[in-house]
């Protein structure tokens, strides 16, 4: 047990630092990848949902319950959502390239100046 918590912390720690290297690399274009990120999990469920309300207003019409308006109202919903989450993943796309090349920069710099500390040969 107590092997498993050392990792668990070990784990934790390595993870804030890297968290720490992204905010301190690019705030601005780590913040807006985030953000995307958490709007781009949301419509997976929120498409399951419509999902089901297109299966039931399908099965709806068959049973002749209702119109079709339903089913075309559901679909054209799901559709709105498909669009907006290609439009998201291609912006968080764009931004990531974008903030790599400023993490990839950040590391360069504090390899530069660590090395630059050090005194070579007299």
């Amino acid at each position: 047990m107590k092997v498993k918590k050392r990792i668990n912390l070990k784990m934790i720690g390595h993870i804030s630092k890297t968290f720490n290297l992204l905010w301190k690399a690019a705030p601005g274009y780590f913040f807006i990848c985030v953000l995307l990120n958490i709007a781009i999990g949301v419509f997976s469920p929120l498409s399951s949902l419509i999902w089901k309300n297109i299966l039931d207003s399908l099965t709806n019409i068959l049973a002749k319950k209702i119109t079709i308006d339903i089913f075309i109202f559901w679909m054209s919903i799901y559709f709105c959502i498909q669009f907006f989450q290609q439009i998201f993943t291609l912006i968080l796309d764009y931004y990531q390239v974008i903030f790599s090349e400023y993490v990839d920069i950040y590391i360069k710099k504090n390899i530069l100046s660590q090395v630059a500390k050090f005194e070579l040969a007299k």
